[in-house]
């Protein structure tokens, strides 16, 4: 077998009714199976209104054109016995009858359910198998039809709950109606993006993540990118989570202090692996997309901080006082690893090539987008010591962010230019990055001091939305990554390009200090340079993005020509969510559902 063959032999039908309600399921057994396929079934049902009349058929000749199934349903109703007489078990279809009086409104509820409970890595034969998150209200074998029934017996409390925080979103004209797309249709990728979500490791102990009831998730950065839940790339679109399910966040952030705590230097591992080797087992593969190929070694300097910044945010948001007991020695131990990164001792980690998510712009010596995350995250440190450690280290992360902010407004301010520059040494120093106050989203959200001066923020993002966003596609398109003083992209494909999630999560950030500063004109460039993103994905036919937000795109200058892009469907389009919340938090501290 090779390593992407999933055998499903043994197939066979059967039709099966309930109160009211009429269902097909297509089953799997044969001792060829592969775990992952083997005992596992698909499910159709159908319940109709009082009065109607529901049929179906267990097997009709799915090889075929359709025409044994088109004749029977012209009737308008189904035998209730198998078409193809040749019982392949490869296709079933259920109907619902009723009839309607002029001007009349009634419903049928029709469902799909599937119950394949196995999900196995590195190879489909004897790899690591896992039980899927839902067996633990469905355990067992054959559960598709007890989850079809469920769901047939109650769809309504369903829409009720998807409804209460749905029309919080999607309702609220707080909201521009394009940001509420953004944000709602960028979820597709928690169904659509290679997710993974755990209630159990069949085949040996976890390595990480077994604390009782703790469940580790994954979404893939993409699938060109095969890493799983990449650190980095998940600091933008992590509100979402945080927001929508805190329960996985919290449960993967503690797997990171697993993983942090077991790196022999403290490191913050770049992704929880790779679903072609052993996710959760084997981590940290960066670019490795193939069976025994050693992944790049990279001592990354913005994940500690990203990693310490979303804990915070974690803790700050839920009040979870035993999660940050757990999670901070983890936080201490590998910002402490990143003060080692500090070779002429400013106070600053050092930028030595390519370090960051930004992997193909070099930055050397003191790099801003280093900077600004390591200050929110001194601080960050600094107020988690106040509960979990003592004054004295408190008050030594406040005075090493005072440090490295001190050095940083030195070292990388352009008075003339009004803006950051990329770094101090680098082939691309005097560059304008639009992400380069990164740092600064998670301290304003969080309630932490500003990374640097608030006035120079301001003056720093009101640059980039002259020279980034007025100065490519005219605003059509997004934020340029890195441009030079003139307005020029540098040259490096990720400085061409505009990042999407990255985008969006300026933006956020654009409307935070616009707001904070009294500036009106930066709150609405907010929006401009967030519909920018928007409008490439959803409204421009030519790059028909639609539920496959790129990691970037490269736009020529001209907003009427198509563009290129990279790594089509991607983690970071969730970032949307940070300029929504910037603007109002749907789901304030408290808030729950009511169904």
């Amino acid at each position: 077998t090779t390593q992407y063959d999933y055998t499903r032999h043994g197939l066979r039908s059967s039709l099966v009714r309930g109160q009211g309600t009429i269902g097909v399921r297509l089953q799997a057994q044969d001792k060829d199976n592969v775990p992952e396929t083997e005992r596992t079934e698909w499910v159709i049902a159908a319940r109709g209104p009082s009065g109607s009349v529901v049929s179906a058929t267990e097997d009709w000749a799915g090889d075929g054109n359709g025409s044994d199934l088109l004749a029977a349903f012209k009737a308008g109703q189904l035998p209730d016995r198998p078409l193809d007489a040749r019982r392949l078990g490869l296709a079933g279809a259920v109907c619902v009858s009723f009839m309607l009086a002029p001007g009349e409104q009634r419903a049928a509820t029709f469902a799909l359910a599937w119950d394949f409970p196995v999900v196995q890595f590195r190879n489909p034969v004897n790899g690591t198998r896992w039980l899927k998150r839902y067996t633990q209200w469905y355990p067992g074998s054959y559960r598709g039809w007890a989850i079809a029934s469920d769901l047939l017996a109650d769809a309504s409390r369903l829409e009720r709950g998807i409804n209460a925080w749905w029309t919080r979103v999607a309702d609220d004209p707080v909201y521009p109606l394009w940001l509420r797309g953004a944000a709602l249709n960028e979820l597709y990728y928690d169904v659509f993006g290679g997710v993974f979500w755990e209630n159990g490791c069949i085949t040996k102990p976890k390595r990480f993540g077994a604390r009782r009831g703790q469940h580790l998730y994954f979404t893939m950065e993409t699938d060109v990118y095969r890493d799983c839940e990449s650190m980095d790339v998940r600091h933008y679109e992590a509100r979402h989570l945080l927001e929508l399910f805190p329960t996985i966040e919290r449960d993967v952030l503690l797997g990171w202090a697993d993983m942090v705590n077991a790196d022999p230097m403290g490191r913050t591992p770049h992704d929880a692996g790779s679903p072609v080797d052993d996710p959760w087992f084997v981590v940290s593969q960066y670019s490795a997309t193939r069976p025994a190929t050693p992944p790049l070694r990279v001592d990354w300097l913005d994940l500690p901080a990203k990693f310490v910044q979303q804990a915070h945010a974690y803790w700050t948001y839920t009040g979870d006082d035993t999660f940050g007991a757990e999670v901070y020695p983890a936080l201490a131990r590998t910002m402490n690893h990143l003060l080692s990164r500090d070779v002429d001792a400013d106070g600053i980690p050092d930028a030595q090539g390519w370090c960051t998510t930004y992997d193909a712009i070099d930055m050397d010596g003191l790099a801003i987008y280093v900077a600004t995350l390591f200050i929110g995250a001194c601080d960050a440190m600094a107020d988690f010591a106040v509960v979990f450690d003592t004054d004295a280290v408190s008050k030594t992360w406040t005075a090493a962010a005072a440090r490295a902010r001190a050095a940083t407004e030195a070292a990388l301010w352009d008075e003339s230019g009004g803006y950051y520059r990329l770094d101090t040494n680098g082939p691309f120093s005097s560059a304008l990055l639009a992400d380069a106050l990164c740092g600064q989203r998670y301290s304003a959200r969080d309630g932490l001091p500003d990374v640097l001066d608030r006035q120079r923020m301001a003056s720093h993002l009101n640059r980039v939305y002259r020279l980034n966003v007025l100065g490519v596609a005219d605003a059509q398109m997004g934020a340029t990554n890195a441009v030079d003083q003139s307005g020029r992209p540098i040259d490096t494909a990720q400085g061409k390009a505009v990042w999407p999630g990255g985008t969006y999560f300026t933006a956020g950030l654009m409307h935070t200090v616009g707001r904070a500063t009294g500036d009106g004109d930066l709150v609405a460039n907010a929006l401009t340079t967030g519909y920018g993103a928007y409008r490439t994905t959803y409204e421009d036919d030519r790059t028909a993005f639609w539920f496959d937000t790129p990691a970037l795109w490269i736009p020529d200058g001209d907003p009427s020509n198509p563009v290129q892009y990279r790594a089509a469907s991607y983690q970071r389009g969730r970032a949307a969510w940070e300029l929504l919340v910037a603007i109002k938090d749907p789901f304030p501290v408290g808030w729950k559902p009511s169904v």
